[in-house]
């Protein structure tokens, strides 16, 4: 195991998000954001620390990952319990992204969540060696990086495709 401050880089991952339609009140989501478990990426295997995670109080809501303000779809919080990253919040009909999530749950369509964090420190572990974190001994046959450090910039509703890499 090596510990290395890396160039930073924006780590994506994907679960399941539950909305919540009422009428004439702003629809609700309530989203499992990360299980805390290993995710195979393009960069490779990747576990995110959630102890090591800087959380703001308030996380924008986007539409596929898209920095713009045509595609926010709502807000929440977030938090974590050491194991799981979960939020909670709203979504808005300010927005064509916003109308058409909201018309599109309506309908029953199923989504995802996918996050967007900022990595700052990794740690490198070899493949076959045990590493903790996130209350789990993980284990990777491939190298695996950690990041023990990192800041959650935004949660992105994305479509679901299969199962969430959770």
């Amino acid at each position: 195991m090596t510990t290395a401050t890396e160039t930073e880089q924006t780590l994506t991952f994907t679960a399941d998000v539950e909305i919540k339609a009422a009428d004439g009140k702003k629809p609700t989501v309530a989203i499992l954001a990360y299980g805390g478990g290993i995710l195979t990426l393009p960069v490779g295997d990747v576990v995110v620390d959630l102890a090591g995670m800087e959380i703001p109080a308030s996380i924008p809501l986007l539409s596929d990952h898209e920095n713009a303000r045509g595609s926010i779809v709502g807000q929440v919080q977030a938090k974590h319990d050491g194991k799981a990253l979960k939020a909670t919040g709203f979504l808005t009909a300010a927005t064509p992204a916003g109308q058409e999530l909201i018309a599109l749950a309506k309908d029953g369509i199923r989504f995802q969540a996918s996050i967007g964090a900022k990595g700052t420190e990794f740690e490198r572990v070899r493949p076959g060696e045990t590493v903790d974190v996130n209350g789990q001994q993980l284990q990777s046959s491939s190298p695996l990086r950690v990041a023990r450090k990192s800041v959650l910039r935004e949660i992105s509703i994305v479509a679901k495709i299969g199962r969430a890499h959770v």
